[in-house]
This record gives structure tokens, sequence and C-alpha cells, in this order.
């Protein structure tokens, strides 16, 4: 009979809460049995948990807690059948917002989470405050924004290389656009033997650079003999937008000794950030950065209005990148924003992604897209 008893006040525990439907302020519910009780009594007790825990996940990537003891259900809505009960200061993960609701007063949406201890399931966010957990990092010129979340990316490409030489035969001198550049094609009749130069160009600036060229071939069907389709080079240049002119826009210029061999109109890609910790003034030069070490500052330069709010993300293995920091840049009259980071001594080491959102365009559920703009701490 007094197993009994203690067996129902157990599920009572777990099936109530002492202020509205979610949320308690009640910190004497236990989140695991009592070592007193039976592993009968146990199991008896446990019958409302659908769902066994996965396993426990790293504490670095745990970005809230709990603010009460807080049931885990299997689906965003009141009535959907309760996993297990979160209990109060228990840290988590967000994987995904769903719907707003309004609960004891509070209006707050609905977020599919994972436990510190692997449970997976939704839960009301009103009761529900993001980790202190930025003491591995050391800022400036941003603060700190509880009031957001953001789901998951997860990276579905980590790599591209399209700089291939041409196949057909290179008709006239022209370009195409690479990743991170631009490869340059010639006619096979061009003065190749002479000294040839690259030029970027706009009415404010005028960058030059040295340009070696290379044959694309086809081979014959010996193996033996082959025919020059023509010359391409590939060049890796930088946007950076602080050096455009009014236009916005650029020439690509190829000349040779005896003349001007190419002359063509171009726009740079859509500027969206730029990672560094020393920069050299010109396209030619690529300062933007893809590892980081401990205790040295970086700049992270991106354009103003891009984004109202930055996230930091961090992964493990450049496939699952989850939110770490929100910040808040300050207010400033320039049209590109300097933020300076610093990772401390016990920051993890990984891949860190930094994510630009407007106020009004928040991501809420786990996403997929290739993540090409990261930086690795070693």
């Amino acid at each position: 009979m007094k197993l009994l008893a203690i067996v129902l006040v157990l599920m009572v525990s777990l099936m109530s809460c002492s202020k509205g439907e979610e949320g308690s302020r009640d910190t004497s519910l236990p989140l695991e049995p009592s070592r007193e009780l039976s592993q009968e009594a146990f199991v008896e007790a446990e019958e409302a948990i659908t769902e066994e825990p996965a396993a426990g996940i790293d504490a670095l990537l745990l970005t809230h807690t709990t603010t009460a003891n807080l049931r885990l259900r299997d689906s965003d809505d009141l009535d959907a059948t309760i996993i297990t009960v979160l209990n109060e200061n228990t840290a988590l993960r967000i994987i995904e917002t769903g719907r707003t609701d309004t609960i004891d007063g509070i209006t707050a949406p609905w977020i599919r989470i994972i436990s510190e201890n692997g449970h997976i399931g939704w839960c009301f966010s009103g009761y529900v405050r993001q980790l202190d957990n930025n003491g591995f990092i050391s800022f400036t010129n941003a603060s700190i924004t509880r009031s957001f979340s953001v789901p998951v990316i997860n990276n579905i490409v980590t790599g591209i290389d399209d700089g291939y030489p041409p196949m057909t035969l290179i008709t006239e001198n022209s370009f195409d656009y690479i990743w991170g550049g631009f490869q340059i094609l010639l006619k096979n009749d061009s003065p190749v033997d002479e000294n040839l130069t690259v030029i970027l160009r706009n009415q404010r600036h005028d960058f030059q650079s040295d340009l070696t060229v290379q044959e694309s071939r086809i081979q014959g069907s010996n193996n033996a003999n082959y025919a020059v389709l023509g010359y391409y080079a590939n060049i890796y240049i930088e946007s950076k937008p602080w050096l455009n002119d009014s236009t916005d826009t650029w020439r690509l210029i190829v000349t040779s000794d005896t003349g001007e061999l190419l002359n063509e109109e171009f726009l740079f890609y859509d500027f969206s950030y730029l990672f560094f910790d020393r920069l050299d003034e010109t396209p030619f030069i690529r300062n933007n950065l893809y590892s980081a070490e401990y205790n040295r500052q970086y700049t992270y330069r991106y354009k103003k209005s891009n984004a109202d709010i930055l996230v930091l993300y961090y992964s493990e293995d450049y496939y699952v990148y989850s939110s770490m920091l929100y910040l808040i840049p300050d207010e400033s009259d320039s049209d590109f924003i300097d933020i300076h980071l610093t990772w401390n001594s016990d920051a993890p080491a990984g891949v860190y992604h930094i994510g630009q959102y407007k106020f009004d365009d928040m991501p809420s559920g786990e996403r997929w897209y290739a993540v090409f703009d990261m930086i690795q701490l070693r």
C-alpha cells in the first residue's frame, strides 16, 4: 500500500503543474524517480513517457534553459501526448519554432527542442530563456540579445570547384564567372608569349595584376597528339563593395605588350560579409579567413542594410550548425559594420558561421542549404 501511494504521487507530479498548463515554479518535483523506489514502481510511474531519450549532447551546444518544470510533448499542442517533464533549469537546444500560443497569460511560440538528457519534443517557450554561455568569446561594437531564437542549419554542400579548363574551341576573348572569381578565355592566336596584365577598373580605382594563362587542350585519338582550343586563366578575387563607385559597375580588362585583348563590364557578386585579421584594399588579395586561432582578434565586416541581428552558429563537423549567440550591432552611420571578436581559450574547437537576419525575416524552421561562409577554430 505504501509503495502504491508513492507511485500515485509521482504520477500526479508528472501530469500537473502548480500554475497553469505548462509552467510551474514548484521546484520540488524530481526529474528522476527517487532511488528508494523499486524498479517495478519506476516502470509504472513512467507510463506516460512515450519516447526513449537520445544520447545526451555537448553542453556547449545547449543554448537555452527552462525556467519552470515544463511538459515536453510530441507536437505543438496542449492536447498532444506528454513525452516527459523537463525539470526547471534543464538545458536545451532549439530545433524548430512552431505556432504561437497564449498560456498562463504569456504569448510565445511552441518550440521543438532537444534536452541535455537527449529528449526531443515540443514545449511552450514562455518558460524558456537563453543561457548565459557567451564566456567563450569576447566582442566589441555589439550587445547580446536574448529575445530571439533560430533553429539549426543543415549544411548540404561543403565545397565547390567549377574552374575546370574549357573543353570547346574558344572563338572569342571573354570571361565566365566561377566560384570566387573569373575564368578568362583567350583565343589560340592570342599573343600569350607577351607580358599579360589583368585590370579591374571603375571610376575610383584601377587595380592591376600579372596574368599567367594555360593551354586548353584536346587529346588526339592516340593520346600522343593534341589540339590547342585556346588559353584560360582562373583569377580569384574578393568583393570589397566599399571600393565601388556610384554605379557599382567595374570593367575587366586584359592587355598584352601590343594591345588590349579584352574589355568587358561586370558586377561583383552580392557582398554578404568579410572575416579578416588584416585588410588589403584590393580585390586581387583575398582577406576572407577560413581558419582562426585562440586569443587573437578578428574583424567581421558586413553590409549594414543586410541585417538587423547577427547569429553566431557552431558546428563540430561542418554539417549541423546550432545557434550559440545573438548579437545586436551598435548604432553606426557607416554603411559597413565591423564587429571585433576574440575566441578565448575555453571556446570549443570547430566551425563557426555568422548568420545575418532582418527582424521580420527570422527563420522559424530547421533549414537545409549550402554553408560556404564559415571559419574554423583550431
